[in-house]
């Protein structure tokens, strides 16, 4: 059976977690679950991966940045979406400028259709 749970609530912290925390939430599972305590082999093994990754700072980015776990990296999220409203404002300026040349063009049949009329 396959685990869905992140790391992070595997070890039962949050993402923001520092070293410490990550390290402190590992020993204290781990004396639960440990398959020599009666715990489950396959949940220790679970416990050991996550804190591997987790405490791992490379590892933990890479991990992070495939979750995208909310507040991994608040700025750089934040910058995207002002890059999403950016392009979202050019495509409405665009759009305008296509209405107004439409609006030109019209503008030239119906001046031309009055010059054929007289």
């Amino acid at each position: 059976m396959v685990s869905t749970d992140t790391h992070y609530e595997v070890l039962g912290v949050p993402p923001d977690a520092g070293p410490e925390e990550i390290k402190s939430a590992y020993r204290r599972l781990s004396l639960l679950v440990h398959p020599d305590r009666g715990g489950s082999a396959a949940l220790f093994r679970s416990l050991a991966e996550a804190y591997e990754v987790l405490s791992d700072p490379r590892r933990r980015a890479a991990y992070d940045a495939r979750l995208r776990v909310p507040g991994w990296d608040k700025d750089k999220d934040k910058d995207k979406d002002k890059d999403k409203d950016k392009d979202k404002d050019k495509d409405k300026d665009k759009d305008k400028d296509k209405d107004k040349d439409k609006d030109k063009d019209k503008d030239k049949d119906k001046d031309k259709d009055k010059d054929k009329d007289k």
